[in-house]
């Protein structure tokens, strides 16, 4: 289990009436993974994990608004929980 499958644990216990989807390439641990999260009334977050950089991106705001680069970069996911966190209250 690596952090982009504990951060999923971690949104879906903290906000059981969110929509949370991972999408990672379960043969190569070095492709970066997506985790999708959507509460209703919220803005839409997805953060990117890519284990090379070691990096967690944070993108959030309305769907079209995604595409453009992330719109923070934080290193650890207590950090990016956090982040969620305030994005979703």
């Amino acid at each position: 289990m690596n952090d982009m499958d504990l951060l999923k644990q971690d949104v879906e216990r903290e906000f059981p009436d969110t929509l949370v989807k991972l999408d990672k390439n379960p043969s190569d641990a070095n492709a970066p993974s997506f985790l999708y999260i959507e509460r209703p009334g919220r803005q839409r977050v997805v953060i990117e994990w890519r284990p090379k950089e070691a990096k967690f991106h944070v993108s959030y705001g309305s769907r079209k608004d995604f595409g453009s680069g992330p719109n923070e970069i934080r290193i650890h996911r207590f950090s990016v929980m956090e982040r969620i966190r305030e994005l979703l209250n």
